[in-house]
């Protein structure tokens, strides 16, 4: 009797140890690279997927630049600084890239920009940032003619080009974001700072 006693801790020992380990093994696949933002489960980004839904890409890109906002802290501000972009919360940039470019089969998002960005870099070489960022503007849409586009103005159908949304804007195409303090241009050193967030966040 005391031999079988011996034998069911060993054995009841170690079922125990495997099902932690299943549980934990199970908890890891689970868990996806980032945790969804609690302020996608709000009301208006349910709002804004309804939107993507049906194709309004106008009023969607205006709605996620407004929450983009909001998660940086830049409400009040209506513009992303250095810092707030720096430091913008991978979980709801990798999140953002990945709905827009569900609903646009790709065509739109931070990694269609990036894409565009560093063919437009690969092709030309060395330039300056703002050469590049200019030529890319060429490229997505947003200036044509050497003028930069009104956001009304933009094309918003199946045929618009890649990486043309998302875009920080307002009636006259570009919120002060694009801007330094002194109202300087900056866009360029901002979009470029944009780029290497969303690669640190997506290794």
């Amino acid at each position: 009797m005391n031999q079988k006693k011996s034998l069911r801790t060993p054995v009841r020992a170690w079922i125990l140890s495997l099902l932690v380990l299943v549980s934990l093994l199970t908890a890891v696949a689970c868990t996806p690279p980032f945790a969804i933002p609690t302020i996608y489960t709000s009301n208006h980004y349910i709002a804004v997927k309804e939107l993507l839904k049906t194709g309004d890409w106008k009023a969607a890109n205006v709605r996620l630049v407004e929450i983009m906002l909001d998660v940086a802290g830049q409400s009040a501000e209506g513009k992303f600084d250095d810092n707030s972009i720096q430091n913008f919360p991978c979980a709801d940039m990798v999140y953002i890239d990945q709905l827009v470019g569900k609903y646009s089969e790709n065509k739109f998002g931070f990694t269609a920009q990036k894409e565009v960005y560093m063919e437009i870099k690969k092709s030309l070489g060395n330039i300056s940032e703002e050469e590049l960022f200019l030529k890319f503007a060429d490229r997505v849409g947003w200036r044509k003619n050497g003028e930069w586009v009104p956001y009304n103005q933009f094309d918003f159908s199946a045929n618009a080009p890649k990486g043309q949304l998302l875009v920080n804007i307002t009636e006259d195409a570009f919120r002060p974001s694009f801007k330094s303090r002194t109202g300087n241009p900056k866009r360029p050193y901002t979009f470029a700072m944009i780029m290497e967030r969303l690669a640190a966040c997506t290794p």
